[in-house]
């Protein structure tokens, strides 16, 4: 059992929050959290960076399904990593995120 643990290969999981102009991309390994970022809407940008952090690793993906389509998906599948999208609603949220104020009131 420890030898097949020894060969496998290293793992990264991806969550992207896709919108129109940029992405905000939280990175972890199977061993620790690598960070939260924002980047430009580019898969290919996302492609290189993982390529040089994380070279020979497996990647699983995953995004919420929304309005900017699933070109993302497709541009991954057809790298070869593993990608789930799935529906916004189903994402598990906590009472910070449902009821923190957001916005900022502004006066007119």
């Amino acid at each position: 059992m420890q030898l097949q643990d020894a060969l496998r290969k290293p793992k990264i999981f991806i969550g992207l929050d896709i919108h129109k102009k940029s992405w905000s991309v939280s990175i972890q390994t199977d061993l620790f959290f690598h960070g939260t970022y924002s980047m430009p809407s580019v898969a290919e940008d996302l492609f290189q960076y993982v390529e040089q952090t994380f070279p020979n690793h497996e990647v699983d993906l995953v995004y919420e399904a929304g309005y900017c389509g699933f070109s993302a998906a497709r541009y991954f599948l057809n790298l070869g990593w593993s990608v789930l999208v799935v529906n916004p609603s189903d994402v598990k949220t906590g009472d910070k995120e449902r009821y923190q104020k957001n916005r900022r009131f502004r006066f007119q």
